[in-house]
């Protein structure tokens, strides 16, 4: 493991731990966006360095390392100072590179100058979308014209070579018209390389905001059940996050997928005797209030 220690402000953390897949660097918390749901609220400045923490990973990581999530905040505000160190991670074998990012910044200048210094081969962008319609989107992400900038920016990243996640989280917003947005994303978006549908972790924003944000998840499961064929066949990856498996229907169950970050991953008691649990993606450790109410699998094959 690489510890990171910052002698100016008394900080130190683990920067890479070697049994993990969810290591990741905070670029920024500035941002753009303004996220009804937000788990990282933005601040006007930032006091890390992140710059120097990036080069010391690519100093001391180990060669063929596994992915590193770059994240924030909004990262590409900062993507000329990225460039250098992104590539330097990648000459030393890294296997991957996941930027968040909310792509409404991503414009062709700057990004062609990204990609020819990075080897887009190596870099997955993870970006939201929240819906089909703009009013939606922007209403999500508190930011005027959002969703133009961010369809732009997905269809920038794709003309450089990029590889590109789209990003769905269900909320009372855009509840109603799942089965749309994805026809949506099968009709318009089927040159991206991955769809993830993942729950609500209730922290940041979303702790104040819960009441408006929260969606009813019978709903949301039954939309995402009518259009199972259709998510079959969606020319992408499709997974699903953070959603455990017992709310889920079995047709849903082959889309599921471990939570993102390990460390968030929590089982409560009512979870022990599952007889999923060693599959399935539990809950936030993160969240303030529980979305879910646990029902294990007992004396079901697995």
């Amino acid at each position: 493991d690489l510890v990171f220690i910052d002698f100016a402000n008394g900080l130190f953390e683990i920067s890479w731990r070697c049994q993990s897949k969810s290591n990741f660097v905070l670029i920024t918390e500035q941002c753009n966006h303004r996220c009804l749901m937000c788990s990282q609220p933005p601040r006007a400045t930032d006091d890390f360095n992140w710059r120097t923490k990036l080069t010391l990973l690519a100093d001391a990581l180990p060669e063929n390392a596994d992915v590193l999530c770059l994240t924030g905040g909004e990262p590409s505000l900062f993507l000329d100072q990225l460039a250098s160190p992104i590539n330097s991670l990648i000459q030393k074998g890294i296997r991957g590179i996941n930027i968040l990012s909310n792509g409404a910044l991503l414009r062709r200048s700057n990004l062609r100058g990204f990609s020819r210094q990075v080897d887009p081969r190596k870099v997955l962008w993870c970006i939201p979308l929240y819906s089909h319609l703009p009013s939606i989107h922007d209403h999500i992400v508190v930011s005027n014209g959002a969703w133009y900038k961010t369809l732009e920016g997905i269809q920038n990243l794709h003309e450089e070579g990029f590889s590109v996640q789209i990003r769905f989280i269900p909320l009372q917003q855009n509840q109603d018209s799942i089965v749309q947005y994805l026809e949506f994303v099968n009709s318009s978006l089927s040159f991206v390389q991955q769809l993830a549908i993942m729950g609500l972790e209730v922290t940041g924003y979303a702790v104040p905001n819960l009441s408006l944000i929260t969606p009813d998840y019978t709903h949301v499961v039954a939309q995402l059940s009518q259009s199972s064929a259709l998510l079959r066949r969606l020319p992408m990856e499709v997974n699903l996050f953070n959603l455990p498996l017992c709310l889920l229907p079995a047709s849903l169950h082959k889309f599921s997928r471990n939570s993102i970050s390990d460390w968030k991953n929590y089982y409560p008691d009512e979870c022990r005797a599952c007889e999923l649990r060693r599959d399935c993606p539990g809950f936030f450790s993160t969240s303030e209030v529980p979305l879910f109410s646990p029902k294990p699998f007992i004396g079901v094959a697995s």
